[in-house]
Parts: structure tokens; C-alpha cells; sequence
């Protein structure tokens, strides 16, 4: 292997573990709180192993609107893995901390299980407010190669309104 090649692939993965390691949680228009096994996540922290489905909530959602959450870990092999897809989430709900809503039609909660030797993966967690009389729809039947970008082009969501992250690495 030449010296360019070694610096090239040294580069790229220098940069999946960066991109791996970095969580994207700007506040946006609400706070997206979670709550996993009784403990609140700060956005990026180090989880161990799988866990039960995690609290969520809102406390500043706006009263009157609907919500969608996603779920999804980025660093799959695939473009992302759905790990969980939830529609038409009241907004009292969220501020209650009692998820509501629909679980879309075979993606109900999935828990974080990255491969093992894989690396840290992030899973993310996107709020999405929902258009008046819109429920969003995701037809696929697998959760793998699930794109982000798709689902809110597909649906007219825009913007996440709240987001927040963890990692598991095994």
C-alpha cells in the first residue's frame, strides 16, 4: 500500500469515528427530554447495552398540536436504521411524559443493539410537529436503509422541532 493510500484510508476512518462520536442535538423549537432506565440523557452521552423503551418528553410542546417521533441510528451500515416511528403524538402527552400516539404498523420500539466490533453508534431522536390533519406515512417493511431525509421530504415535515442523541458501542 503506498503512503497516499494509508493517509487516504486513515482519513476516511479518522472520519466515520468523529461522525460516530458526534451527536446533534441543537436545541430547536422545543426541549426533547429522555428518559432512559429512570435517568435523563444528556444529549451524547455513553449508554451501555440495550435498554426498554425511553421516556419522552416535551415539557414546552405546544398545546393543540400533533407530533411524529423518529428514531433511527445513522451509523447502521445501511443509510440509517429505524428503531422507532411513532405518529399524531399529542402534545399534552409529551408534556405528561406519556409517549400517546401510534406506533407506525411494525415499528414500534426496537432497542439499541449495534453489532458488536462495529463502533459507537449514535441513535437519534427527532421531533417532528405535525401539519394540521396530516399523519405522517412510512411504507417500507424493513427498518434498514432508512433515510431521514426521504421520511421528511415524503411527508412535508421540515425541520425536526427537538432533537436528541445517545450512544451505544458494544
Amino acid at each position: 500500500m503506498s503512503v497516499q493510500s494509508a493517509v487516504f484510508l486513515l482519513a476516511v476512518l479518522l472520519a466515520m469515528v468523529l461522525s460516530a462520536s458526534a451527536c446533534d442535538c441543537v436545541t430547536r423549537d422545543v426541549t426533547l427530554n429522555i428518559e432512559v432506565d429512570s435517568s435523563l440523557v444528556t444529549c451524547g452521552d455513553k449508554l451501555q447495552g440495550a435498554h426498554d423503551q425511553p421516556v419522552i418528553k416535551v415539557p414546552d410542546a405546544d398545546q393543540g398540536k400533533e407530533y411524529t417521533l423518529v428514531m433511527s441510528d445513522p451509523d447502521a451500515p445501511s443509510p440509517a436504521y429505524l428503531h422507532w416511528l411513532r405518529v399524531d403524538i399529542p402534545a399534552q402527552s409529551l408534556i405528561d411524559g406519556d409517549i400517546g400516539g401510534t406506533d407506525v404498523s411494525g415499528f414500534s420500539y426496537t432497542e439499541p443493539n449495534p453489532p458488536p466490533g462495529t463502533g459507537p453508534h449514535r441513535y437519534e431522536f427527532r421531533l417532528y410537529e405535525e401539519a394540521p390533519e396530516q399523519t405522517p406515512k412510512y411504507s417500507a417493511s424493513s427498518r434498514a436503509k432508512f433515510s431521514v431525509a426521504e421520511f421528511e421530504s415524503e411527508n412535508n415535515l421540515g425541520d425536526p422541532v427537538g432533537m436528541n442523541c445517545f450512544i451505544v458501542e458494544k
